[in-house]
């Protein structure tokens, strides 16, 4: 009997495997419409995006790894046009990437932690080819939680491209005792949106320049992330946490 059984999974590709990962797709899919159709978004300084739009000049949106899920949402109905995710090759940016298929936001698939390099060279020939608004978690996708890797810095420095950070906190949702503190909106919520300034790094910038915009871009980003769950009455977590 197990040999018949190991011999239809040969020939249908593992059809249990492929199962639980359809469902699992379904019921993320399923998640993620629902929050896009149901999710009321408070925003502050909204503006900003809009007069870089206005200007036809292209960006990077960046968060911290454990409100990413909040990002596409936001970009789709904000930014509009093209956008495009930089994630792990992982199970889970791989599903993130299926997700953000549904809002038409393409991947580009990077290692961070084994070859920064090879991922951004593969992001960097992306945007030439087709320039567009990236979305980017630059402590992802292992941490340290809430600090900025130099990846985000090399592709702002190397594109021309200004990085603006933003802060994202749902009213309602589950908090996860991950490495991220991952935040599940719940749906029907509100969701508060807090822009940053753009912050540009010439090309010629020395590696004191980049290392002091790191330091502010990862600054700004606690701060409009402690910003934006104060005004959700939550409570922030810090890197140290």
């Amino acid at each position: 009997m197990l040999k018949h059984i190991r011999r239809l999974e040969r020939k249908l590709g593992r059809p249990i495997e492929m199962l639980l990962r359809f469902t699992v797709f379904a019921i993320l899919a399923s998640y993620y419409l629902l929050l896009l159709l149901t999710l009321r978004i408070d925003e502050v300084g909204a503006d900003i995006p809009q007069q870089l739009k206005k200007n036809k000049q292209y960006f990077v949106v960046s968060t911290w790894h454990g409100r990413l899920l909040m990002i596409g949402l936001v970009a789709r109905r904000r930014i509009g046009g093209r956008l495009l995710a930089f994630n792990s090759p992982h199970l889970d940016g791989r599903l993130l990437a299926w997700i953000h298929g549904l809002l038409a936001i393409k991947t580009v698939y990077g290692a961070p932690n084994k070859n920064p390099e090879r991922g951004m060279v593969n992001l960097l020939k992306h945007h030439k080819k087709h320039p567009s608004h990236l979305l980017i978690t630059p402590d992802g996708p292992r941490g340290p939680r809430q600090k900025v890797k130099r990846g985000v810095i090399a592709f702002a420095k190397l594109s021309g491209t200004p990085i603006i950070p933003v802060g994202f906190a749902p009213y309602s949702g589950l908090m996860l005792k991950s490495w991220d503190r991952f935040i599940l909106p719940l749906p029907f919520t509100k969701l508060v949106t807090i822009w940053g300034e753009p912050m540009l790094l010439d090309k010629n910038a020395s590696k004191e320049k980049e290392e002091q915009v790191r330091l502010e871009l990862e600054a700004q980003m606690n701060a409009l992330m402690a910003q934006a769950d104060q005004r959700a009455n939550r409570v922030s977590p810090t890197s140290a946490d």
